[in-house]
């Protein structure tokens, strides 16, 4: 979902998510997207089913991951497509949540690099493999034509393996630096904020939305968390609460506005008073 969202992609396998900020909420309170209803466009089919009584760590949650970008026709990572300040925002929704997340190899600095689908077959296997790498590809209107499936890199190619290859040198440059220093901080707090570090039901999550800004919120005995994320272009009321105050932020926050492409954790010393998911939409 975060991904149709951010991107806007709706060719493909795509087709069958999204791009809404409230399909976004709507699969945080279930804890996936599909629990049973029709699946695409082309196959009507019924897919997954209720996520209970599976706990959110028992779920693996993910902004992006090898089979994802692999199978992408170039092998673009997500912040090759939407910009290392979007994918950093959606990494901390992703650390934020009680699910158990992935990080993919680079992901942590936004590597430059592409991950490329490779493979090493002999003979008529690898022709077949070369070949329908790129028939894959015919519900997407970018490479429909055939010389823009000719783009597509070859996997029995040795060079498209060695495109692939991690660029360690470049997590100290800009903006990698940046991106890995967030990381290693939504890491760090994470593991040591007694609410954030703590279990949490899918029941005790509140998420709402309001336009663009989607609001999560965590609480226990310690207090309260509550993450807001700005999908929109431009800046958006943050409805700050009193006594609220800024824990964590990716972006900007300032006054009662937060900035477009933002996550901003708030902490305050509210207790809950009730469990269960906020089922309304905007507030």
């Amino acid at each position: 979902e975060i991904h149709v969202l951010l991107t806007r992609e709706a060719d493909g396998y795509y087709a069958a998510f999204t791009p809404a900020v409230e399909a976004l909420a709507r699969c945080l309170r279930q804890g996936w997207t599909y629990t049973g209803q029709p699946y695409a466009p082309w196959d009507g089919r019924p897919r997954g089913r209720p996520v209970a009584p599976l706990r959110p760590e028992q779920l693996v949650a993910y902004v992006q991951n090898h089979d994802q970008i692999g199978n992408r026709a170039l092998g673009t990572r997500l912040e090759h497509e939407v910009g290392v300040e979007r994918a950093c925002m959606a990494t901390v929704l992703l650390l934020f949540l009680p699910w158990t997340p992935i990080l993919f190899m680079g992901q942590e600095w936004a590597a430059s690099s592409p991950f490329l689908f490779f493979s090493d077959h002999d003979g008529e296997v690898g022709a077949n493999v070369a070949r329908g790498r790129r028939e894959e590809f015919h519900r997407f209107a970018a490479f429909a034509d055939p010389a823009a499936a000719a783009r597509i890199p070859d996997p029995q190619a040795a060079e498209t393996f060695e495109r692939s290859r991690l660029r360690w040198e470049e997590r100290t440059a800009a903006p990698h630096a940046a991106a890995l220093a967030l990381h290693r901080a939504m890491l760090a707090l994470r593991r040591d904020d007694p609410v954030l570090s703590a279990p949490c039901a899918l029941a005790d999550l509140e998420v709402t939305t309001h336009e663009a800004v989607l609001s999560v919120e965590r609480a226990n005995e310690h207090g309260a968390r509550r993450l807001l994320v700005n999908f929109g272009d431009g800046p958006a009321p943050a409805a700050l609460r009193e006594g609220e105050r800024v824990l964590f932020l990716s972006g900007r926050l300032e006054g009662d506005r937060i900035g477009p492409f933002a996550a901003a954790i708030l902490t305050s010393d509210r207790r809950p008073s009730r469990g269960g998911v906020r089922a309304s939409g905007d507030r």
